[in-house]
């Protein structure tokens, strides 16, 4: 008897799952960007070429994307209390990252802590450009970095967990 199209019995990869997940965000992100678009068109703001690099920016955080729905995926399914975790970590997170402020409304002698913080690169390397800046170069190879090394165990994880994934579903 064929397999049927729909239902439990339908064979995709896994990590289709992930990339809808960071396309769909990536959707969103460009609806939003409309709004950037029309308050520099609104207020007569040059654009330059720096504004290509969100480009390359979104790229970097879409790869950083990928690896962390994967990683956090796996050990999501086989933890139930982990999502909920996750989320208030990203609260924390959303307060002590420069999203809501900026980084030069500190002193400088705290700058080098929050330089530890990934989520501050990540989002400089969208943010910057977009605000006529160019990111700096730490930022790029600090977020490239994490992109291997996280891809690196996410690989590792679901290579040795994919078999039991299902049981956890």
């Amino acid at each position: 008897m064929p397999r049927s199209a729909y239902g439990p019995q339908l064979n995709f990869p896994y990590s289709i799952l992930n990339y809808i997940l960071v396309w769909r965000n990536i959707i969103v992100f460009f609806h939003n960007v409309l709004i950037v678009v029309v308050v520099n068109l609104a207020l007569s703001i040059s654009v330059g070429a720096h504004v290509l690099l969100v480009i390359v920016g979104l790229l970097i955080v879409a790869v950083n994307g990928v690896w962390m729905s994967v990683l956090l995926g796996i050990i999501g399914a086989r933890y139930r209390d982990i999502p909920p975790f996750v989320a208030n970590v990203m609260q924390v997170l959303m307060f002590i990252t420069p999203v809501f402020w900026n980084l030069s409304q500190l002193p400088a002698t705290t700058h080098g802590y929050l330089k530890l913080n990934y989520i501050l690169h990540l989002i400089e390397v969208l943010r910057a450009p977009m605000l006529g800046q160019v990111p700096e170069l730490s930022s790029y190879v600090i977020t490239i970095g994490g992109a291997v090394v996280g891809w690196i165990v996410a690989f590792v994880f679901f290579a040795h967990f994919r078999r039991r994934i299902a049981y956890w579903l």
